[in-house]
């Protein structure tokens, strides 16, 4: 479009020069439309001229109603994937309080009573410790983000942080619910298993037994809690930085487009209401300091 205009400007300015006598003496305008042939030139371009714009401005119009609906487009999939990062956050932190936690919590304080309980029998070599430990199944969350991959992929132009949090709350959803069917399986092995009380605290704890050292159950409490906080950790600063990208797409509808300010989803992260269940920024510290400009 623009070469056109280009060459009809070249066509209009060699007329001028011709009205002016080559740049010297102005001609009559009469001497030049006197002409049919001139007068038949000159009404072409004038409808070219015409056509060329309007065209031009019909293009223009065109390209700026397809960025206007890309854009609200990416406006409502961000608001998708905000809602769905947020019942991330909500889900992971619910499984930990009620499940995970209280299960670490009674794992450790098992073994702090069985060290107790080592050390007091080197002086009473007949004392006898009761076993009591939580054995209840946790049901693997099954939480797919398939469909959050799909809409990073196809309909957001998130990159950086967003993204590399978007990977990592796959990756770690998918290893929490396979240390939870792990642990699932132990306990059925401990079931149909005869275990004395000592032998069990073995374990359960991995500690020296009658058949070896075994830590698949201690070492499996251990990723229970390591993947509950990256899945919380991962979540929940997706869902912020998605609210950012959200806005900055809300104040590109406004100052590019005139458009009244889209509504982005807004997700109140509240601490307290996570209290004792987020986990602290540092463990993740080296990750982050891979994304310093965030979010992309």
């Amino acid at each position: 479009m623009g070469r056109y205009l280009f060459w009809l400007a070249v066509i209009l300015f060699a007329m001028l020069v011709a009205v002016t006598d080559g740049g010297q003496n102005w001609k009559p305008v009469s001497d030049l439309f006197g002409n049919n042939a001139f007068g038949t030139l000159l009404g072409a371009l004038i409808g070219a001229a015409g056509a060329l714009g309007g065209s031009w401005l019909a293009h223009r119009e065109a390209e700026k109603a397809v960025s206007r609906r890309e854009l609200l487009a990416e406006i409502r999939s961000t608001n998708v994937a905000i809602a769905m990062a947020s019942s991330f956050v909500n889900s992971f932190a619910s499984t930990k309080k009620q499940h995970i936690k209280p299960l670490a919590d009674s794992h450790k304080t098992e073994r702090e009573q069985l060290e107790l309980f080592f050390r007091a029998r080197q002086h009473q070599p007949d004392l006898k410790h009761r076993l009591v430990p939580n054995l209840s199944l946790i049901l693997p969350l099954k939480l797919s983000s398939s469909s959050l991959q799909n809409l990073f992929i196809n309909q957001l132009s998130v990159t950086g942080r967003p993204l590399g949090a978007m990977m990592m709350l796959a990756e770690y959803s998918k290893l929490l619910d396979d240390s939870i069917a792990g642990r699932n399986d132990l306990l059925e092995e401990i079931r149909q298993g005869q275990f004395r009380s000592i032998q069990l605290a073995a374990f359960l704890h991995g500690l020296p037994g009658e058949q070896g050292r075994d830590g698949r159950y201690d070492g499996t409490i251990t990723a229970l809690c390591l993947y509950v906080d990256t899945c919380i950790f991962a979540s929940r600063l997706l869902c912020e930085d998605l609210m950012l990208h959200g806005k900055l797409l809300a104040d590109q509808a406004v100052a590019k487009h005139g458009m009244s300010r889209p509504k982005i989803n807004r997700v109140e992260l509240i601490d307290e209401k996570l209290e004792g269940l987020l986990p602290e920024t540092g463990q993740f510290a080296d990750w982050l300091r891979g994304y310093p400009n965030a979010p992309g």
